[in-house]
C-alpha cells in the first residue's frame, strides 16, 4: 500500500481488502489463543493490587527492618585483652583473644534501624538489641570470654547463682565509657575493647547469660537513658514480670536497684522487659547481701 503524499488524491482501500489480509487465519482460533494471555494478565493486575493494598495497610512490609550487623573489615590480626577483677575475696586476671577484622567491622557499621514496618515498639526493641548480642561474627569471642569464666567456675566449685555473680562482676570490671544518650549501642567486641556504659554492658552480659542457659532480659528505662538487665528471680522477688534486677555499672547485689543515676537522674519509672533467649536458669538468692 502507498500512503498518498501531500496535495494527492487520497486513495480508498476496500473493506474486503483488508478483509482477506490474512485468509488463512481463523478468527475463532485467534480469540481462543488470546483468551489465556488475557486471564493471566487480569490475575497479575489483581495480584499487584492486592500486593499495593496489604503494603498501604501495613499488613505486608515493603522491605524487612534492617538493623546493625558486622562486616569483618579493616587490619587483619589479633589482640590479646586482659581484665582483673576480684571475686569471693579473690583477685582473676583473664585474657582472651580479639579478632581485629571484626572489631573494626563493628567499630565502622551503623547503629541505627531501619524500620518499615509497625511491630509493637517491644518487638523492634527486642530484634533491634538481638542484632548486637547475637551477631554471629562474635561468637569466637563469646567463647574465649566463657572458657575463661568456666575455668573460674570450676576451680572454685561455684553453684549457679555463684557463675552468675561471676559474669556480672566481670562485666563490671569494664571501665565506664560513653553515654548512653549520645554514643548509642556498641557490639559486644566493641566493650571488650573500649569500654562501654550502661546498655553496652548490658548487651555483652545478656549475651554471656543466654549462652550459659540464664533466663535473661533487657530492662529499659525509656526517658531515663538507663538499662539493666534482669534475671528470672527463682526466689519470687522479682520486681519486672519476674526478673530480678542487675545493675552493671555498679556494685549492687543482684535484686537490688539503683535508685539514682550518674547524671543524678532518679530511676523512678518502670521499664520495658524484653527477654532474650530462651534459657531455664533462674537466679535464687535475688536481694542477697553483696559478696566481694
Amino acid at each position: 500500500m502507498v500512503i498518498p503524499g501531500p496535495g494527492s488524491a487520497k486513495m480508498s482501500i476496500p473493506r474486503v481488502a483488508e478483509r482477506n489480509r490474512w485468509p488463512d487465519v481463523d478468527p475463532l482460533c485467534v480469540s481462543a489463543k488470546v483468551r489465556p494471555i488475557f486471564w493471566i494478565v487480569l490475575g497479575l493486575s489483581v495480584a499487584a493490587s492486592g500486593i499495593v493494598l496489604l503494603v498501604f495497610f501495613d499488613i505486608v512490609p515493603l522491605k524487612e527492618n534492617e538493623y546493625p550487623a558486622i562486616v569483618p573489615c579493616g587490619e587483619k590480626g589479633i589482640r590479646n585483652v586482659t581484665y582483673q577483677f576480684s571475686f569471693h575475696s579473690q583477685n582473676h586476671s583473664v585474657t582472651f583473644p580479639v579478632e581485629m577484622p571484626v572489631y573494626f567491622g563493628a567499630k565502622n557499621s551503623r547503629k541505627e534501624a531501619h524500620i518499615f514496618t509497625h511491630k509493637p515498639p517491644e518487638e523492634i526493641l527486642q530484634e533491634y538489641y538481638s542484632s548486637f548480642i547475637y551477631d554471629r561474627h562474635q561468637e569466637s569471642l563469646y567463647g574465649e570470654i566463657l572458657g575463661d569464666m568456666r575455668f573460674i567456675r570450676d576451680s572454685c566449685n561455684l553453684n549457679d547463682d555463684e557463675y552468675l555473680e561471676l559474669l556480672v562482676a566481670f562485666v563490671r570490671s569494664i571501665p565506664f565509657e560513653g553515654d548512653f544518650n549520645e554514643t548509642g549501642v556498641k557490639f559486644p567486641v566493641e566493650t571488650i575493647i573500649e569500654g562501654g556504659d550502661c546498655d553496652d554492658r548490658s548487651v555483652l552480659l545478656i549475651g554471656l547469660m543466654t549462652r550459659e542457659g540464664y533466663d535473661a532480659a533487657l530492662l529499659y528505662f525509656d526517658g531515663k537513658y538507663h538499662t539493666a538487665v534482669g534475671v528470672r528471680d527463682g526466689a519470687g522477688q522479682g520486681n519486672y514480670e519476674g526478673y530480678a534486677y542487675i545493675e552493671t555499672t555498679a556494685s549492687l547485689p543482684i535484686g537490688v536497684k539503683a535508685t539514682e543515676l550518674a547524671n543524678g537522674d532518679t530511676l523512678d519509672t518502670e521499664p520495658c522487659v524484653i527477654r532474650f533467649g530462651n534459657g531455664t536458669k533462674w537466679y535464687s538468692r535475688g536481694g542477697a547481701e553483696k559478696r566481694d
